[in-house]
């Protein structure tokens, strides 16, 4: 018997494109057009296998997968999420109430497929996410950049490729830290043709950590615009790698909120002193209010402290870490570990 696929999804032309692509492979497809009828086709009908759009009219896809979770008829119903909402605040949700993969709209005929397919044979593979996952954040230029190498060190530990990417306009900085030459000609990104061929442009270090840098934008200085930093994530995001960010804190807002939308995890960079708390307490502020949730924010004090000593963080995971600490340090570790769950939770 075929199997049988339920497509919920308000949009008429997207839903006769998903039925014939499915339908071509041999599939049965039922549709409905709203959350209350996909439900109760779930639960009168023999589904295999429901594809979900979130913007429903009525009650909305969370909602809808929610109720099918708490029938014990089709809480086990696999359930793949097709939508146009890429952040990674939605692709967290549908997991935290029980998606089994989520495809983001547009997607092509051989990646639904392979989606449906994956679900149906009980193969989805908890694999690495795509694009990047991490940016960091902070006021004192070498340690922020020493943390997030480390951070990247303790990430290949398990053999995926890594690359760091440093987001200061025309910086070397990565490079000298790594004991690497420095990248003599500076990256423009305003040319497509350095933009088009980002993933073989980063350098590698022995450890297999890889280095994009020296970065121009097309500001006046050579600074990163809301435009450069849109062309970069788009090709990051194409990338088969963990991708740590860097980032410069006086970028403007909109431009730091752009990057942290993009990432699973937002990590705060800050020396034990009054001004550079303050200051990291401020972007903290900042993040928080454009939508980033409090699990995707971690906070790395850079010296000597006590969490008892920095109430403003009381509500953040706290990593407090000498100077010089090397990559095998537990903070560094543990921040990999929580990169690696956060990452997985927002490429379902």
């Amino acid at each position: 018997m075929k199997p049988t696929i339920l497509v919920i999804e308000d949009d008429p032309i997207a839903a006769n494109l998903v039925n014939l692509i499915l339908c071509r492979e041999g599939y049965k497809v039922l549709v409905a057009f709203d959350g209350l009828e996909g439900l109760q086709i779930a639960a009168s009908e023999s589904v295999d296998l429901v594809l979900l759009d979130l913007m429903l009219p009525g009650i909305d896809g969370f909602e809808v997968l929610t109720r099918l979770r708490a029938d014990p008829q089709t809480a086990a119903l696999p359930v793949a999420i097709i939508s146009v909402k890429t952040q990674i605040a939605d692709r967290r949700a549908a997991a935290k109430v029980g998606a089994d993969a989520y495809l983001a709209k547009p997607y092509n005929a051989n990646d639904l497929v392979a989606t449906v397919d994956s679900l149906l044979q009980g193969e989805v593979e908890d694999k690495a996410p795509q694009g990047p996952c991490m940016m960091a954040v902070g006021s004192h230029r070498k340690d922020v950049a020493r943390a997030v190498l480390h951070v990247g060190l303790a990430l290949i530990d398990d053999g995926s490729p890594v690359t760091v990417v440093d987001l200061h306009p025309l910086s070397n900085e990565h490079s000298a830290l790594l004991g690497l030459p420095a990248r003599q000609a500076p990256i423009a990104l305003a040319d497509p043709a350095n933009t088009g061929q980002l993933a073989d442009l980063p350098v590698q270090h022995s450890s297999g950590l890889r280095l994009l840098n020296n970065l121009q934008g097309r500001g006046q200085a050579g600074q990163l615009t809301s435009k450069d930093m849109e062309v970069l994530l788009d090709a990051l995001s194409a990338q088969d790698a963990r991708v740590l960010i860097d980032l410069p804190p006086d970028y403007p807002t909109e431009m730091l909120c752009q990057v942290a939308s993009h990432c699973a995890l937002v990590l705060l960079i800050a020396r034990n002193d009054s001004d550079s708390l303050q200051g990291a307490h401020a972007v903290l502020t900042l993040i928080q209010r454009s939508g980033v949730e409090e699990e995707r924010i971690a906070v790395v004090i850079v010296g000597p402290a006590a969490k008892q000593e920095l109430p403003q963080f009381d509500q953040k995971t706290l990593y407090v870490i000498q100077t010089e600490t090397a990559p095998d340090h537990p903070a560094y570790k543990d921040l990999a570990a929580r990169l690696r769950k956060a990452a997985r939770e927002a490429s379902i």
